[in-house]
C-alpha cells in the first residue's frame, strides 16, 4: 500500500479538526432543541404516564445532554484533542439519540395513537434540526439517525395497523431523504474547509514568501551601501587629484585627458550617490528636516552647477518666478535641491544642442504648496513608459540600444523624496516634443512678505 505524502495526511488532520470543531460550535443550538423538543414532549404524555418513568427518564436525559455540552465546552478550550475526544463526544451524541429512540417506548399508549404521531413528529423535527449541527461529521449523523428513526419504525410496525404500516415507511423514506442531505452538506462542507484549508496554506506561503523577499532585500540594501562607500572613497579621491593636476601646466591633449577623467568619475560618483541614496529610502533611513529656507535663493544656488554644463551644449536656461513668491518658507532645502537637480540633470541629458529648458517657481497660497515645473524640448518619453520611468532601475530607453547611461534611480529617488515631503510629481511628454516634469511640496509661509 502506498504511503500518502506528510502534507496530505496533515491536510486530512485539519479537515477532520475543523469537521470537529463546527460540531463543537453548534453545540449550544443542540442543546437548546433537546431541551425545548423534550419539555414540549413531556407534556405530552404527562397525563398517562407513570411519574417514575417521567422522573427516571426525565433525570437520565438531563444527564446526559448537559454532560454532552459539559463535555463540547471542555474541549473547545484543548488546544489539542485526539481521536478517543472524538469518540467520547460521539458517544454522548449517540445515547442522547438513544434516549429519543426509547421514547415512544416507554411513554406510548395504545388508545391514544394521535400521541405516537405528534412524537413521530417531534423526532422528526429532532433528526432535520441534527443534519446542521451534525453532518459534519459522517458517523455522527447516521448513528443519531439509526438510533432515533429505526426504533419508531419499529414501533410503528409494532402496532400492525395499516395506517401505522404506512406511516412507518413513509418514516423510512424521510430517513433516507435526511440520510440524502446529510450527505450532501457533508460534501459542501467538506469542500467548503478544503478550499479555507488551501486559501490558508497560500496566504502562509504569500507571507514566507513576503518575509523572505523582505530580508533578502535588507541584504542587498546592505551590500549596495557598502560596497558603495567603499567605491565612493577612491573615486573622490581620483576627482580630488584630477583637479589638482588641472592646475599644472599640462599639453592639450593632456589637458582633455585629465578633464574625461575628472568628468567621468564624477558620473560615477553621482551613480554612486544614487545608490546610497536608494539605499536610504528603501530601508526608511532617513528623515526629512524641514527649515526656514528661501525658495529662490535655492533655485538660484542649484542652477549655478549645471550653467556650464548647459553652456557646452548650448542650451539656454529659461528662469520665471511668479509673483508673489513668499521670501521665507518651511520645507527641507537639501532634498527639494536633490529633486531638482535629478530633473535638471535629465532634462540636460535627453536635450538636443541648441534647444532651451524653462524652469518656473510658483507658489500656491491656498494649499501652501511650492512648485516647480522644468519643460526641456528633447527626445520626449513614449506614452506607455511614462509610468515605468518612476520604478527604480527603469529607464525610457531601456535595453541594447540605449543611447544614454544612468542607473534609472533618479526618479525613482525624486518620487519618494517628494512623497516623504508631502508632495508629488506628474509628468507630461510626447515623443520628438520634449517633456514637462512639475513637481510639488508642503511649505507653510513663514512670512507673508513676497518676492
Amino acid at each position: 500500500m502506498m504511503q500518502q505524502p506528510p502534507h496530505a495526511n496533515h491536510f486530512q488532520h485539519q479537515m477532520r479538526r475543523q469537521s470537529f470543531d463546527l460540531v463543537l460550535h453548534n453545540g449550544w443550538n443542540s442543546l437548546l432543541g433537546n431541551f425545548s423538543l423534550a419539555v414540549l414532549s413531556l407534556m405530552l404524555v404527562f397525563s398517562t404516564a407513570t411519574s417514575l418513568s417521567l422522573i427516571v427518564w426525565s433525570s437520565v436525559f438531563v444527564m446526559i445532554v448537559l454532560g454532552r455540552h459539559w463535555l463540547g465546552y471542555h474541549l473547545t478550550q484543548k488546544p489539542k484533542r485526539s481521536n478517543s475526544d472524538v469518540r467520547l463526544y460521539g458517544v454522548m451524541v449517540y445515547t442522547t439519540a438513544l434516549m429519543w429512540g426509547i421514547f415512544p417506548w416507554l411513554f406510548y399508549q395504545a388508545d391514544q395513537p394521535l400521541s405516537l404521531t405528534i412524537l413521530a413528529i417531534v423526532i422528526a423535527g429532532l433528526i432535520a434540526g441534527s443534519v446542521a449541527s451534525l453532518s459534519a461529521i459522517t458517523a455522527y449523523i447516521r448513528g443519531f439517525l439509526a438510533l432515533t428513526l429505526l426504533p419508531l419504525i419499529a414501533l410503528f410496525l409494532y402496532q400492525q395497523q395499516f395506517e401505522f404500516v404506512v406511516f412507518a415507511i413513509m418514516m423510512g423514506f424521510f430517513g433516507l431523504f435526511i440520510l440524502n442531505t446529510a450527505s450532501q452538506f457533508q460534501h459542501t462542507l467538506a469542500h467548503s474547509i478544503e478550499l479555507n484549508l488551501q486559501n490558508q496554506q497560500l496566504i502562509d506561503e504569500l507571507v514566507t514568501a513576503k518575509q523572505q523577499a523582505e530580508e533578502a532585500n535588507q541584504v542587498k540594501s546592505y551590500f549596495m551601501a557598502n560596497i558603495s562607500h567603499e567605491l565612493r572613497t577612491p573615486l573622490n579621491a581620483i576627482v580630488g587629484f584630477t583637479d589638482v593636476l588641472l592646475t599644472t601646466p599640462a599639453s592639450n591633449e593632456q589637458q582633455h585627458f585629465l578633464e574625461s577623467i575628472r568628468d567621468n568619475a564624477t558620473q560615477l560618483t553621482q551613480r554612486i550617490n544614487d545608490i546610497l541614496d536608494f539605499s536610504k529610502i528603501e530601508k526608511q533611513n532617513f528623515r526629512i528636516t524641514t527649515g526656514t529656507h528661501s525658495p529662490i535663493e535655492n533655485l538660484e544656488q542649484t542652477l549655478q552647477a549645471f550653467t556650464a554644463a548647459a553652456e557646452n551644449k548650448k542650451i539656454l536656461l529659461e528662469v520665471e518666478i511668479e509673483q508673489p513668491l513668499p521670501t521665507a518658507l518651511l520645507f527641507d532645502a537639501f532634498y527639494w535641491k536633490q529633486v531638482l537637480s535629478n530633473l535638471l540633470s535629465n532634462a540636460l541629458k535627453f536635450s538636443n544642442e541648441h534647444t532651451r529648458i524653462e524652469i518656473k517657481l510658483f507658489y500656491h497660497h491656498d494649499t501652501e504648496r511650492l512648485y516647480c515645473s522644468i519643460r526641456d524640448y528633447g527626445v520626449g518619453i513614449a506614452i506607455e513608459k511614462q509610468q515605468q520611468i518612476f520604478e527604480p532601475f527603469t529607464q525610457a530607453d531601456n535595453g541594447s540600444t540605449r543611447q544614454y547611461d544612468g542607473t534609472g534611480l533618479g526618479l525613482s529617488i525624486a518620487k519618494e523624496l517628494l512623497t516623504s515631503m508631502d508632495g508629488g510629481i506628474r509628468l507630461s511628454s510626447e515623443i520628438g516634443q520634449g517633456s514637462l516634469f512639475e513637481f510639488w511640496i508642503s511649505a507653510p509661509q513663514v512670512s507673508n512678505q513676497g518676492k
